[in-house]
């Protein structure tokens, strides 16, 4: 076989790749476009919102989520204010299959997560328990 040959060969093969990965992507591009529907939320935010009609309506209202720095939350010289998130202790580890010892050492950010990924499921008509793995 020629170089000629081989030189034809490999210019075959590395269009056909171009024109399949043209595909790939044009299919990936009309993919992002797609529309997404929001069908269940949740959330957790300062100002005791635990729900987005509380967030709406702390929203609406313009009110300001910040409060006096809480005392169980450590560093006792701290005076001023913050935005925090309540709720944090009332972990149910029960319905999570958590061991009690097992919750004290996971991170608060993490069992907020369970908790609202439960009820964003729970808004949208999913049965959590319905879900495998």
């Amino acid at each position: 076989m020629s170089n000629e040959d081989k030189l034809l060969g490999y210019l075959k093969k590395v269009t056909l790749e171009l024109h399949e990965t043209k595909q790939r992507l044009h299919s990936v591009e009309s993919a992002g476009t797609e529309p997404v529907v929001v069908v269940g939320m949740g959330c957790r935010f300062p100002g005791g919102v635990n729900s987005p009609e509380e967030l709406w309506r702390l929203v609406a209202d313009g009110t300001d989520a910040l409060e006096a720095f809480p005392p169980d939350r450590g560093w006792d010289g701290h005076q001023g204010v913050g935005g925090f998130v309540g709720g944090v202790a009332d972990f149910d580890a029960g319905l999570f299959g958590i061991s009690p010892r097992e919750a004290l050492a996971m991170d608060p950010q993490q069992r907020l997560l369970l908790e609202v990924v439960w009820e964003s499921l729970e808004r949208s008509g999913i049965a959590p328990y319905s879900l495998k793995g």
